[in-house]
């Protein structure tokens, strides 16, 4: 588990580290206000109980292995295959997954899932003064962290990988709704809010929309038509 003063450490050398863009095999479709997007389609939930009888199966075998990246331009939403590198991604040892600039600070998710090894934790520091920079908040999560999207209010959205949580800006960790077991190997790569309150979470095969009914969340696991 990470000491205070390791990731104090990691946040020193990484906050100057410049993030290169993730390669993309090309555009696939946009939408607007929370709408699914044209040639996309809800995967029926009785079929995705059959998942955990047998891991090797997919819904569609031509794209099990696709990560599909959400984004935002304005009001419309854009989903972008991207080049898969899943390789590269199971030999990071990096334990720091975001840096978030926030209020007077920054947000650091990090933690590491592997093999039996499942971890995360959010630090809040504050903004550096000369070379000293002090922790704020410190949250023990479920899992380890993945993706990320801010609410207006501030708070920040992300994917452990047990479910969607919110961390607001006095620390406070709030566990919005959980997801099925077998979503824990989709390895979630981005987040998008609408301007409908609609979330989308770009992973390995799927696209997660989650919209809000009364307090709790409704979860729809999307997929492109020809995988039908």
């Amino acid at each position: 588990m990470p000491t205070r003063q390791n990731c104090m450490l990691q946040l020193a050398f990484i906050v100057a580290a410049v993030v290169l863009p993730s390669p993309v095999v090309g555009q696939q479709s946009v939408a607007f206000a929370g709408a699914i997007p044209a040639g996309w389609y809800v995967y029926p939930e009785d079929k995705l109980k059959n998942w955990p009888k047998n891991s090797t199966w997919s819904p569609c075998p031509s794209d099990s292995l696709t990560d599909w990246q959400v984004s935002a331009e304005g009001d419309a939403l854009r989903i972008t295959k991207l080049v898969n590198d899943r390789t590269s991604k199971s030999q990071d040892k990096s334990e720091v997954r975001e840096m978030i600039p926030v209020d007077d600070g920054v947000l650091v998710l990090s933690g590491l899932a592997h093999v039996t090894i499942d971890f995360g934790n959010a630090f809040i520091f504050s903004n550096p003064d000369g070379m000293n920079i002090s922790l704020q908040h410190a949250v023990r999560l479920d899992g380890e962290p993945s993706g990320y999207a801010k609410e207006p209010n501030g708070s920040v959205l992300f994917v452990t990988t047990y479910g969607l949580c919110r961390i607001t800006k006095s620390g406070e960790l709030q566990r919005l709704t959980g997801f099925p077991r077998w979503s824990q190997h989709e390895f979630t790569n981005s987040m998008v809010i609408t301007s409908d309150g609609s979330i989308f979470i770009g992973t390995r095969m799927f696209v997660l929309r989650l919209r809000k009914n009364s307090d709790r969340y409704r979860t729809e696991w999307l997929l492109p038509k020809e995988c039908r």
